[in-house]
């Protein structure tokens, strides 16, 4: 019997139901001392006894005392042990099972009896045995092993997904002598999961099929556009002709019909066109190309395009252009098509006689919005989100009293939406609606593209700091994609504890917050950053598939963005917030026969934080590399007669400044192989104007300004 056992025993009087009994150890204490006071005689030996006696009474009181509790404690964590549900058991080094709980026996189905002495690895089959042998070797080493799935094989032979846990033991000595190890039967997760895993599969397959029937849709279309225009055109053009009698007379009747066949070839060539661009934008083809412009000589182009309908229903239109949005950069066709689209519509639902308005005002700094107001049937609330819907008409039927395709509207949000602003509408039934979109002042070139760039987005070598709390990894690749090609440094949180912590001790220049996070809400996340004094009134931008901006009335957010959103709309909410890319104020050098080009270059460059230096003549921008500091050559490969693109870059790499300079090619041109050799040994990177745009250019900026502050900028001999 050890002492711990003696104790135990000997302390059972003293203890009851895990309360001490006082009068026992009162007796116990009268024990010890009794003789000593019986035969007390006074002296200092007596009183040294008395309080040796006293220490010893204590020290044997609380000997028993702690002997019985932690006997009593070992009991409630064997009972414990013993009726858990979980599979738990104990064994030595070698792997021998020296105990096997109730759980175990559920578990597995075998019986303490049949298990313990049994090797571990029994619980497996053979396949898995050293598996289990280097877990045990682990514990051996004093590690522990935390949920390792496998497979467990029960008494019956047949099997079932676990999760094993494996502790050290260790005695008094802290010497390693067995391992404790705890299963758990996993087996209906990994089912589910397994039957979610196909079902997603299931899904991402069924989803690239849509995509490539949606691809092939799009071609269909775009090809039979093209070729149904050019007949229609024909059809159009001759039908003109006779009706006016350019090619001989004709009858009241025949000038009727000929009227007919006009009015029908404009229609369905109107719906060819709308069915053209519909399949462009689906097909990620649009494009757009902005350049300086004035608003009122545009929307005057537009008004007398319509004019005969306006005069034919005695309409009249009230117009009014503010000074502020005069000038703007924009891409002057699609900004025609779209106020075409919202006039037409306006004059379609204004009785004769009726007034329609056209405004032109700022937004902000940064936008500008144009409205076309009408005084016509108003829309219904609950009609009103059918109106941007392709093909879909407010009065459906053969019997409709306004003739329409039902794709105006929606090419047009589609146009606006893909510049990165927005549309909307108010109405009142029986007054009349109020059409507008909200527009960049200065817009940039924007090209859609159904493949991926081959060369790797660069990150942002230096810029704001921008707070990214998104859970999704794909969201987070492209957000960080998008905000570092924007010159933007990205600091990543996956969660909302992670994005706390960063927020506490970190100033940033704005945040980007999903609010489906995997442990909290989003608005918890936020409020939490608000009262973090380093980011109190730091922009914050929620982007989230819920729309719950109800809620988000109660926070002070700098906008509030649904999931998908565009990259634009994300740059032009931090644009509105003040929070802008940065491009280190490096000195590009854009050589381009096309002024348009050159215009367009100098904006999107200047608006990253670049400075410009423009030249149409080659030999003047050589002269002007000659005698600046340029930190990177935008150019074109077709400059017209003075010299070709390929003769400029010759002459520049003999300039001492720029014989290591960044090249980026910018063309419209067909490159065939040779020519894209002969590049290798001048040029840095090659972009084509109707791939990528402008866009492409400053993805390829960043990208060498990151190689040379990495020391990775290639030497030319």
């Amino acid at each position: 019997m050890n002492i711990s056992s003696f104790l135990y025993r000997l302390g059972q009087p003293v203890i009851e139901n895990g309360v001490p009994r006082r009068a026992t150890i009162a007796a116990l204490y009268a024990v010890i001392l009794l003789p000593t006071l019986l035969f007390a005689t006074p002296s200092l030996t007596y009183t040294l006894v008395i309080a040796l006696q006293c220490i010893l009474a204590h020290l044997i009181v609380k000997g028993l005392l702690g002997a019985k509790q932690a006997e009593s404690n070992r009991a409630q964590l064997a009972a414990i042990v013993e009726f858990s549900d979980d599979a738990i058991l104990s064994m030595t080094l070698d792997g021998k099972i020296v105990t096997w709980n109730r759980g175990a026996e559920k578990f597995y189905g075998y019986s303490a009896s049949d298990m313990v002495g049994r090797p571990f690895t029994a619980l497996v089959d053979s396949a898995r045995s050293a598996e289990l042998e280097r877990l045990l070797a682990k514990a051996s080493r004093g590690e522990a092993v935390i949920r390792h799935e496998t497979i467990g094989v029960r008494k019956d032979a047949s099997t079932l997904n676990i999760t094993l846990s494996l502790s050290p033991l260790r005695d008094a000595s802290e010497t390693v002598t067995g391992a404790s190890a705890i299963s758990r039967d996993i087996t209906e997760r990994k089912r589910l999961e397994t039957e979610l895993q196909a079902k997603n599969d299931t899904l991402e397959e069924q989803y690239l099929t849509v995509q490539e029937a949606n691809r092939l849709k799009s071609e269909f279309l775009a090809n039979m556009s093209h070729e149904l225009r050019t007949p229609l055109n024909g059809i159009i053009g001759f039908a003109q002709l006779m009706r006016d009698g350019k090619i001989g007379a004709v009858s009241t009747e025949h000038e009727e019909y000929l009227g007919d066949i006009l009015a029908s070839g404009r229609h369905l060539l109107e719906l060819i066109n709308d069915v053209l661009d519909l399949a462009k934008v689906e097909s990620g083809k649009i494009q757009f190309n902005p350049a300086p412009a004035e608003l009122s000589p545009m929307v005057h182009q537009v008004c007398q395009i319509l004019q005969s309908l306006v005069a034919g229903r005695r309409q009249s239109i009230d117009l009014k252009v503010s000074p502020d949005v005069e000038h703007v950069v924009v891409d002057s066709a699609r900004f025609k098509q779209i106020l075409y689209n919202y006039l037409s519509n306006a004059i379609k639902f204004t009785p004769d006689g009726g007034t329609i308005s056209i405004r032109a005002m700022a937004e902000d700094p940064e936008f500008f919005r144009i409205e076309v107001e009408d005084t016509g049937i108003g829309i219904p609330p609950e009609r009103i989100g059918e109106l941007f819907v392709e093909f879909k008409q407010l009065e459906p039927g053969l019997s409709k009293r306004h003739q329409g395709t039902g794709l105006g509207l929606a090419l047009t949000k589609k146009f606006i939406e893909a510049q990165g602003g927005r549309v909307g509408v108010r109405s009142v039934v029986g007054q009349g609606s109020v059409f507008f979109a909200v527009l960049p002042r200065s817009a940039t070139s924007v090209v859609q593209q159904a493949h991926r760039e081959t060369v790797p987005a660069a990150g942002a070598l230096e810029g704001p700091r921008i707070l990214v709390v998104e859970d999704n990894e794909k969201d987070l690749e492209w957000l960080n994609r998008t905000l570092s090609t924007a010159g933007y440094l990205v600091d990543a949180a996956a969660s909302g504890a992670e994005a706390i912590a960063k927020a506490q001790r970190t100033p940033y220049a704005a945040v980007l917050l999903d609010l489906i996070l995997p442990d909290t809400l989003g608005w918890d996340v936020l409020h939490q950053i608000r009262q973090a004094k380093t980011n109190e009134n730091t922009p914050v931008i929620v982007a989230t598939v819920v729309s719950e901006k109800a809620a988000a009335k109660n926070f002070a957010l700098q906008d509030y963005l649904i999931k998908p959103y565009s990259a634009a709309a994300l740059l032009t909410s931090l644009r509105r917030a003040g929070v802008i890319g940065s491009g280190g104020g490096k000195k590009i050098l854009v050589v381009d026969t096309d002024p348009q080009m050159l215009q367009l270059a100098a904006a999107a460059l200047e608006s990253s934080g670049y400075q410009t230096s423009c030249h149409s003549s080659a030999a003047k921008a050589l002269a002007a590399a000659a005698n600046m500091e340029i930190s990177a050559v935008v150019v074109d490969l077709l400059l017209g007669n003075e010299m070709d693109g390929h003769d400029f870059l010759e002459r520049l790499r003999k300039l001492a400044s720029c014989k290591n300079t960044p090249v980026i090619i910018w063309t419209a041109k067909h490159l065939t192989t040779e020519e894209r050799q002969k590049l290798n040994s001048s040029a840095d990177s090659i972009t084509f104007k109707s791939q990528g745009g402008i866009d492409a250019v400053l993805r390829e900026l960043r990208y060498h300004a990151r190689r040379r502050a990495d020391g990775r900028a290639s030497e030319r001999p």
